[in-house]
């Protein structure tokens, strides 16, 4: 996934916040004492990542087919989503996007040995580079070598990314069970030690009792049982309980049909859901933070100005990052009356929405305009998307051998701390000490 030194570079430049699992789960819900998504179809089979190989590509795809299945849609027959297809976009600057920085294999181009993470996934699957089937982008050297050449179908959209902790930790379990039971498998990272997978009484299991900081590993937890004994496990966990985790090893690894069981006590990061949807080819997509979440600022508003690339499109929703749970939101839309942008209120209010979100991570809100024509906009013309929220806002900025391509012009992303009214009281990003755009999506629908 990501070696120990790069990973706590990127840990110290994010400043993560120690995101809190919800205390209210387990009161909502009646968790059985185990569980499993394969019981109900709800996940797809493993996958073979071959070594090395972009595991954290395959964590992400196959938490975003798990959702398909759980969400019970059925405009895809036999879902296999394509994980190269996500892993090239990553590493590979297509269509003027912004790329990651390749840490490991940095001149070799050798995109499935390129190291990831889940906010990896989250920033190339949020701005539209959706994901394909198998069949357009196979796991292959060919298809990297023509890739270019290939003609891709977006067949599935994500729209959501929920997540339940970004610090070195045991999962909790009420949180991750509701995300599993109500959402689909999710996506987790440890410390992957081949000696501390063991098989044993028939099971196969994986625990590493010590608490370093690095993570080497990405897999999917499918399930769990609180009754696993602790005894199934060498070196031995303190309680009973564990994780069905699903390897991208192949189903032949292992005694279970390519999945082992991680203790509870096991220090992992993540528990993250991708919340998908069926994929509109009317969209156009807005946003600067091609490389998503690198840092967060402690301003209350957020804004990004965005120019109108055809007539008559009509915006649909908007997306940004929320830094902890129960995070309340205020979203306004201005029509900005000006040729060249100086601030991201010179101009008519249009539109404004309130909301709370129970997870952090990445949102789409759908504006519910009651009619296709209430926000429509011409070739050419200004608008601005101005968020407000309760926590530090997520932005977008340059951390070295991660996000070196991070670029940002004047005029796209502007801050405030206090009046959103007041022109002067908005800073550009790029005037900060270290630039910054801010994470603010807006997806417009074009209307004929």
């Amino acid at each position: 996934m990501i070696n120990k030194l790069k990973f706590l570079i990127i840990i110290f430049a994010l400043n993560f916040l120690a995101l809190q699992a919800l205390a209210e789960a387990k009161n909502n819900y009646n968790f059985p004492a185990s569980f499993d998504l394969r019981d109900y179809n709800r996940v797809t089979a493993p996958k073979f990542q071959n070594f090395p190989g972009p595991c954290w590509a395959f964590a992400a795809v196959s938490a975003c087919e798990s959702n398909y299945l759980t969400q019970n849609f059925n405009f895809i027959n036999n879902i296999n989503l394509s994980e190269l297809h996500l892993a090239y976009l990553a590493y590979k600057n297509l269509d003027n996007k912004k790329n990651f920085t390749p840490f490991k294999y940095k001149n070799s181009g050798r995109v499935l040995s390129g190291e990831g993470n889940a906010f990896i996934s989250t920033a190339v699957l949020s701005r539209l580079d959706g994901l394909v089937h198998e069949n357009d982008a196979p796991y292959s050297l060919e298809t990297i070598k023509n890739f270019n050449n290939l003609k891709f179908k977006n067949i599935l959209r994500v729209t959501d990314v929920y997540n339940l902790s970004l610090s070195q930790e045991t999962l909790n379990p009420d949180a991750a069970k509701y995300l599993i039971k109500t959402h689909g498998a999710v996506t987790a990272s440890f410390y992957s030690d081949f000696n501390k997978y063991k098989a044993i009484n028939n099971f196969y299991t994986y625990f590493n009792n010590s608490h370093d900081d690095l993570t080497t590993h990405d897999v999917i937890l499918i399930g769990w049982d609180d009754n696993f004994s602790r005894n199934n496990f060498l070196p031995r966990p303190e309680r009973n309980g564990a994780w069905l985790a699903q390897n991208s090893w192949g189903s032949g690894w292992g005694v279970n049909k390519g999945c082992f069981w991680i203790s509870y006590e096991q220090y992992m990061r993540g528990g993250i859901a991708f919340i998908t949807a069926k994929p509109n080819k009317l969209l156009t997509h807005y946003g600067y933070d091609d490389l998503g979440y690198c840092k967060h600022l402690k301003f209350n508003y957020a804004a990004n100005i965005f120019k109108i690339k055809s007539n008559h499109e009509t915006l649909d929703s908007v997306a940004f990052y929320t830094t902890r749970n129960d995070a309340s939101y205020e979203i306004f839309i201005y029509n900005l009356n000006f040729t060249q942008p100086r601030s991201p209120v010179s101009g008519n209010l249009l539109f404004k929405s309130s909301g709370k979100i129970k997870f952090a991570g990445y949102h789409t809100v759908n504006l519910n305009l009651k009619n296709l024509n209430q926000i429509t906009f011409k070739q050419g013309q200004y608008f601005s998307v101005i968020i407000k929220l309760d926590c530090p806002i997520a932005c977008e900025s340059k951390i070295k051998d991660y996000t070196d391509n991070f670029a940002i012009n004047k005029g796209e992303s502007f801050f405030s701390r206090d009046n959103k009214n007041n022109n002067k009281n908005w800073i550009d990003g790029s005037s900060l000490t270290d630039p910054a755009n801010a994470c603010i999506k807006a997806f417009t629908r074009k209307l004929f």
